[in-house]
């Protein structure tokens, strides 16, 4: 894949995400998902674009961490998927 857009949409307690690739034939959805319960109990579900599960963790629910925290997890996730594999 030569070229992808990676969207996210930040609220207040959740973290939304996609990962779309530019192709020859236009643009696909490779990917979405959300961490929600960010500062409370935190949760990542992510999911290909025919809704299989492909990663689902939980974070301790007193683990502190806000929305800048998850963006290291979460880019690392996109970085092992970015090419449309599980």
């Amino acid at each position: 894949m030569t070229d992808a857009v990676l969207t996210l949409n930040a609220g207040s307690s959740s973290l939304k995400f996609a990962l779309f690739a530019r192709r020859d034939t236009g643009v696909t959805e490779l990917f979405h998902g959300q961490i929600e319960g960010v500062q409370s109990a935190p949760h990542m579900i992510a999911r290909d674009a025919a809704g299989v599960i492909l990663t689902e963790q939980r974070w301790a629910p007193d683990s502190g961490m806000n929305h800048e925290a998850f963006l290291a997890p979460l880019l690392a996730f996109v970085e092992a998927h970015r090419g449309g594999r599980p």
